[in-house]
């Protein structure tokens, strides 16, 4: 129990003084219960003035504790803000390490910003460079020359023209066959290639169609063909010198540019294809064809003679063999001999016909077959079959 307690237990027991006093019992029941009153105040002052001390002590307490406790987080922080050796030397290495980091950071900067600038005009030479490359190769590339290859009675300038060409533009930006396409439309010309010659050439080759033969369309009208059967031309033609003659083929739906034996269904044009590809070097000799008749070719040549080669069966054999007989009968100065050359033999007569054979009659196409009829007669066996007449004349050739 602390001093102050006991000091307020004197004053209750004791009163100001701190000592006992003694007061005489009073019988008297009056007095008695006065005495008892003025006790029973006295200790309510004396309880409420321990209260109210003890709360000072408290209060006095509290604030003794609060002010050590602010002197010490006084001292902690006084202590705290001085540096000691250990601090000292660990802030001495961060500041070190910071001011290295910081070095390290602006060198490494500057590095990256000089391998950038260093990237950069590496970039801009390249592309530099590259646009270079690219003018040059262009300037290079410009088509300086057009060779065209194969022509003779066309002028390379007909050509070019005709293809609408022209130099200076850069060689990729021709089109070889668009070239091609726009030649196409002459049939007198076979193109043969159109390329890009690098650097600087377009080349084109061609093969000119030559006239060959001139299919009758009567009056006066004609299908100019080339050697392979390709249409060049159709309409009037005055003259015809120089051409093979055609008879009894029909010209219909043929058209420039196209081929005649391009219908497999149709017999005549085929073996007319046979015929020119028969003939060889020695297609000069014959004047005309005429295929009225399959079964019954005739073929006249240019020094008078005709020749009934029968039907196209073997008919390469027996072309070979009508040479062979034109040139026996030249060399043997027969004129205007008639040659009916057959599978197995050949068969001489003299003016028209061989001996003892039957003059051939004359036939002309039907009435209601109009597209057949050549304008020439034909002539047609009317006892033996055509190539196999009956030789009587023991001194006649064979």
């Amino acid at each position: 129990m602390s001093g102050d307690e006991n000091k307020l237990k004197s004053r209750i027991s004791g009163g100001a003084g701190g000592k006992a006093v003694s007061r005489p019992f009073i019988k008297d029941g009056s007095k008695n219960a006065e005495r008892q009153a003025v006790s029973g105040k006295d200790a309510d002052e004396g309880a409420s003035g321990s209260r109210a001390f003890t709360g000072k002590a408290e209060s006095s307490e509290k604030k003794s504790e609060v002010r050590k406790k602010e002197r010490r987080e006084k001292a902690r922080s006084a202590n705290k803000n001085k540096p000691s050796k250990a601090g000292k030397a660990k802030s001495a290495k961060a500041k070190k390490r910071n001011t290295d980091a910081s070095g390290a950071s602006q060198k490494e900067q500057s590095e990256n910003s000089s391998g950038k600038l260093k990237s950069a005009i590496i970039a801009v030479l390249l592309i530099l460079l590259t646009g270079a490359a690219c003018l040059g190769i262009y300037h290079v590339s410009l088509v300086k020359h057009i060779e065209v290859l194969g022509c003779s009675t066309y002028s390379p300038t007909d050509i070019i023209n005709a293809a609408d060409l022209y130099t200076g533009k850069c060689i990729l930006t021709y089109d070889t066959k668009a070239i091609k396409k726009s030649l196409d439309g002459d049939p007198y010309l076979k193109i043969l290639s159109v390329e890009r010659v690098y650097p600087d050439l377009i080349r084109i080759t061609v093969e000119e169609r030559t006239e060959y033969a001139a299919i009758s369309a009567g009056t006066g009208t004609y299908c100019i063909i080339d050697r392979d059967g390709c249409v060049l031309y159709t309409g009037r033609r005055d003259n015809t010198e120089g051409l093979i003659t055609v008879n009894g083929l029909s010209t219909f739906g043929f058209s420039t540019g196209t081929y005649i034996s391009s219908d497999k269904s149709i017999l005549r044009p085929y073996v007319l294809m046979e015929l020119f590809a028969a003939f060889g070097e020695r297609d000069g000799e014959i004047a005309s064809i005429d295929i009225s008749i399959p079964a019954s070719l005739k073929i006249a040549t240019t020094d008078g003679y005709t020749v009934m080669l029968g039907d196209s069966v073997e008919i390469e054999h027996k072309v070979a063999r009508m040479f062979e007989a034109l040139d026996r009968v030249r060399a043997e100065g027969k004129q205007n001999s008639v040659i009916y050359i057959n599978t197995d033999s050949t068969d001489i007569g003299q003016g028209g016909s061989p001996t003892a054979t039957a003059a051939p009659a004359t036939t002309e196409a039907p009435a209601d077959n109009p597209e057949d009829y050549s304008g020439e007669r034909t002539e047609e066996p009317t006892e033996d079959p055509v190539g196999q007449p009956e030789n009587t004349d023991p001194g006649g050739e064979s």
